[in-house]
């Protein structure tokens, strides 16, 4: 078995790495992108405890030499599997308001954004009416 499918078994743990990893992808760990994450996943109804099993979840895919960029699909896909599609969109929605916590989006945090939008089968063009 692979480090991602050993440690993130299903859609709470892959949207927890997710937006995890958009909190750090510019380089910085701001705490209101930190703090925006934790209340998009307890609007998905996890509880602090359901988040920090998560975060231990992601340690330890990390710990056994996972990255994001190599289990980006796999992740997407425990997603979808496990939510609809309106909360697909919704998932891309938490993603942008957590790069926009701290007041800005960079680049790299677009980018993420994007692909994941894809990955997810998210027209961003339809979720942002343009």
């Amino acid at each position: 078995m692979s480090a991602h499918s050993d440690h993130i078994t299903d859609h709470r743990d892959a949207m927890t790495l997710l937006y995890m990893t958009m909190v750090g992808i510019d380089g910085k760990q701001d705490v209101r992108e930190l703090e925006s994450a934790r209340t998009c996943l307890m609007e998905w109804g996890m509880s602090l405890e359901d988040i920090q099993n998560s975060l231990s979840n992601c340690q330890a895919f990390y710990a056994a030499g996972g990255s994001t960029p190599d289990a980006l699909g796999y992740l997407c896909e425990l997603i979808k599997a496990g939510v609809t599609e309106g909360s697909r969109q919704s998932v891309v929605k938490d993603l942008a308001r957590i790069a926009y916590a701290d007041e800005e989006v960079d680049r790299s945090e677009a980018i993420l954004i994007r692909v994941i939008a894809s990955e997810l089968d998210v027209d961003l063009d339809e979720l942002t009416g343009n």
